[in-house]
């Protein structure tokens, strides 16, 4: 009997043993093999579509340990991200072996695999690195950042694969990342992203007779993302960014421009969206330093409220905004490539809070339209391709993103409802408009056609107005 017991006594043993040498296992594989979804991820600045290539291969070759200005702010952007951790840089020259930590350059950042906390921690960072941006550049805050490779776990990054690590240290205990010379030194696009693509926008309008004008010049001025907005009575707010500064500019259903004037003069802002309400008010949404503003025009048209936080994300990359009939406005934000909604009650005095709509990860654009049923359409660009989301009349669910454009360039989406429960839905691939019109029964699509063949658009932006007239912004170099 005693025998017996002491058997089991070392089967539940070496089961426990082995139980806790597998979960560590499992968290390499995942680590290495997964993108986790972020989740205090540092804060993000705006950047626009160029980037560098991967840092250039630079190993240590000299020595001075002082700690670089990259690698320094770096370790402070982490520590303000994840709070204050043990790190290392400099290393004695004396010590062996090839090392950049002798040359100032490599970063010993303490995260504990077998710490719960710390290991999400590292895993948080590491996905954000490794993110693929709105604009599909893989590993973008790795190579912005300049950072030549990465050990972690028994792994090691570089060049955007991971790889077996199999030297002295096993780096359980923190993460060791070295940089390119550019990272350390501060010369990195982290440090000096390029300008924001920027253009003219021209304004496009297709009758009630399905006839097109042809795109018009509107807008002259240097802007980098636009939005439009449709007010009962015929009027379309056109609400513009340029130089980080958010422009309103009315075209009255007449046809005639008020011409831009400063809405907002915050300096930062890299997206813009907008939504018409019934009552005639207008409410516009600016993106600044990730987190999301909202600004209301009253009615009369005479005053704005000013621009105040909505969601504090901190990491938002793009906006969209739509109203739905029953007078809710639907904002959609899109971070870490994820796509969250925010609904704002129909009585202008809550809102829910951000919920996950698509947890693609892959997400690099996004719009979304009201039709007049009640029905929500979201659209989303992922690796070149569109896809579209509905949410129901009544709210209580989504279809999920079905395929709707294998294109494979596309590279942004605006899109918006008709009154007769028609959507139209135009698409940017390389620098041209194309447009694909849902039927009024919603069982198929006439499949993308050319619309405007301009060839250096960079943006796009669509509303219907209530005489059933379509306006389409499209920003031109």
């Amino acid at each position: 009997m005693k025998l017996a017991h002491t058997k089991q006594h070392l089967t539940n043993t070496l089961r426990s043993l082995l139980a806790a040498l597998l979960v560590p296992l499992a968290a390499v594989a995942a680590m290495a093999l997964t993108a986790l979804p972020a989740q205090a991820a540092p804060p993000t600045p705006a950047f626009g579509p160029a980037i560098e290539g991967y840092a250039p291969k630079q190993y240590q070759t000299t020595c001075d340990p002082t700690a670089k200005p990259g690698v320094l702010d770096f370790r402070d952007l982490l520590n303000r991200t994840y709070g204050t951790h043990p790190s290392g840089i400099s290393r004695d020259c004396a010590s062996g072996g090839t090392s950049e930590h002798k040359e100032g350059r490599a970063l010993d950042y303490h995260f504990n695999i077998n710490d719960a906390t710390q290991a999400a921690q590292a895993a948080d960072l590491l996905n954000w690195l490794q993110a693929t941006d709105q604009y599909g550049n893989q590993d973008a805050m790795a190579r912005r950042l300049g950072i030549m490779y990465i050990i972690w776990n028994r792994q090691i990054w570089q060049d955007g694969n991971w790889k077996p690590y199999t030297g002295a240290s096993p780096h359980t205990d923190h993460i060791h990342f070295s940089f390119g010379w550019p990272g350390a030194r501060r010369e990195a696009s982290w440090w000096h992203p390029p300008a924001p693509a920027a253009g003219r926008v021209f304004h496009n309008l297709r009758r009630d007779n399905g006839d097109w004008t042809g795109a018009s010049l509107v807008d002259a001025g240097a802007v980098t993302a636009v939005a439009e907005a449709a007010v009962p009575g015929g009027d379309m707010h056109l609400v513009t960014v340029a130089g980080g500064r958010a422009y309103t500019n009315l075209r009255r259903s007449g046809g005639s421009w008020t011409d831009a004037f400063l809405l907002d003069d915050n300096g930062s802002i890299t997206d813009v969206a907008a939504a018409g309400l019934s009552s005639g008010e207008v409410l516009v949404f600016t993106l600044a330093g990730g987190r999301v503003f909202a600004n209301l025009r009253n009615a009369a048209g005479t005053s704005w409220t000013g621009a105040h936080l909505v969601d504090g994300n901190g990491t938002i990359t793009a906006i969209a905004a739509t109203t739905a009939p029953s007078g809710e406005v639907h904002l959609f934000t899109l971070s870490g490539g994820r796509v969250f909604a925010n609904l704002r009650n129909a009585a202008g005095t809550s809102w829910t809070g951000a919920f996950l709509v698509d947890d693609s990860t892959s997400v690099t654009a996004i719009d979304a339209t009201a039709a007049p049923n009640g029905e929500v359409h979201l659209a989303t660009v992922a690796g070149g391709r569109v896809y579209t989301n509905l949410r129901n009349a009544t709210g209580t669910s989504w279809s999920g993103a079905f395929l709707l454009d294998a294109n494979g360039g596309i590279t942004a989406v605006t899109l918006t409802a008709l009154p007769d429960e028609r959507i139209a839905l135009f698409t940017l691939a390389a620098g041209r408009v194309h447009v694909n019109y849902r039927n009024e029964a919603g069982t198929g699509w006439s499949g993308a056609a050319m619309l405007d063949a301009n060839g250096t658009i960079i943006n796009l932006a669509a509303t219907t107005s209530d005489d059933d007239e379509i306006h389409l912004a499209t920003i031109a170099r």
